[in-house]
């Protein structure tokens, strides 16, 4: 019932912002494949009932970046546990970030770069995402994918902070 609560959301909330059918479709598609690799992974753990399921931060990463991850998407991510109620915010922020960076940053232009870190503290984990040769747009505008993303973090209670640097832009 809560998988299907969360497409109806997504159906409703991409058709305001879509142009056309092609472009809800392509938004969606891309939105559902990420969670179904945050779900494969909570599935991985199914068959053990009673126990807590989770995946590494770096085996979520992994799955949602798989499509990117050529040469073009660079990770060092610790392997920290991160439990189930986490893997599906954490799935759409970061298909999210590389749908942006395939768009309209570093992954949208010749010899573009993503770098993906981690580092973890005894009370928290921190993650950057960096986009060299990403250029800084006009004007950045907001839509759904950044309401998404503010809705996800405030589930995990984290917060996220874009800053653009002389190489390109740093996200943490």
């Amino acid at each position: 019932k809560i998988a299907f609560s969360i497409v109806k959301g997504l159906i409703s909330v991409s058709q305001r912002t879509a142009t056309c059918a092609d472009e809800l479709a392509e938004d969606l598609r891309g939105r559902l494949i990420a969670l179904d690799a945050a779900h494969g992974l909570i599935l991985r753990g199914d068959d053990q009932a009673g126990t807590e399921i989770s995946a590494t931060l770096k085996e979520v990463v992994e799955a949602v970046l798989a499509p990117y991850a050529a040469a073009t998407v660079r990770m060092k991510i610790a392997e920290t546990l991160i439990g189930a109620t986490a893997l599906t915010s954490l799935a759409l922020i970061f298909h999210e970030l590389a749908t942006n960076a395939v768009k309209y940053g570093a992954l949208s232009v010749p010899g573009g770069m993503v770098t993906i870190k981690s580092e973890v503290t005894p009370t928290a984990v921190k993650l950057d995402w960096y986009e060299r040769g990403a250029a800084r747009p006009h004007a950045e505008t907001e839509g759904f994918g950044t309401a998404l993303q503010r809705a996800a973090l405030r589930g995990l209670g984290a917060t996220m902070a874009r800053v653009w640097e002389n190489e390109g832009l740093k996200i943490s």
